[in-house]
């Protein structure tokens, strides 16, 4: 996705490049009219080695053009870098998030831990409540007989 960027981004303004100098398309050479209407510059070294195999087809001036090229260049690389440092924070933000939900999960499971205690003492406890229910029963039947 950030190739498709950096791509349109280049390409657009290299095309912006050749409007503002009023360069006309036929002044243009042909390899790099092509190359910008079918986006084929994958890398802006490789349209550098076009635009400097093409210097005696190409206008007076190309070292401007070249200069401006090196510029969108060297903002694409720093836009690729950017793109690779926010990247990685955010991978480093995924992986504290798994991490924490791993937590939040023993922290779930041992919750449910203590709740099942505390219904089997609670289970107890209604037993015990029976029981001792039943041993008043049968001493005040004791009692009575006497």
């Amino acid at each position: 996705m950030a190739e498709n960027f950096e791509l349109t981004v280049i390409n657009d303004d290299l095309k912006m490049i050749f409007e503002e100098d009023d360069t006309a398309v036929e002044d243009i050479p042909q390899e790099i009219q092509q190359a910008l209407s079918t986006q084929e510059i994958v890398q802006p070294d490789r349209f550098m080695k076009l635009l400097e195999s093409q210097k005696s087809a190409y206008d007076p001036q190309l070292l401007q053009h070249t200069t401006d090229i090196k510029k969108i260049a060297a903002q694409t690389t720093g836009l690729v870098d950017l793109v690779t440092q926010l990247t990685a924070k955010v991978q480093s933000q995924q992986d504290t998030i798994v991490s924490q939900q791993g937590c939040l999960n023993d922290a779930i499971i041992q919750v449910n831990t203590l709740n099942d205690i505390v219904n089997q003492v609670i289970a107890q406890n209604n037993q015990l409540s029976s029981n001792f229910s039943t041993v008043v029963q049968r001493l005040l039947a004791v009692e009575q007989r006497k």
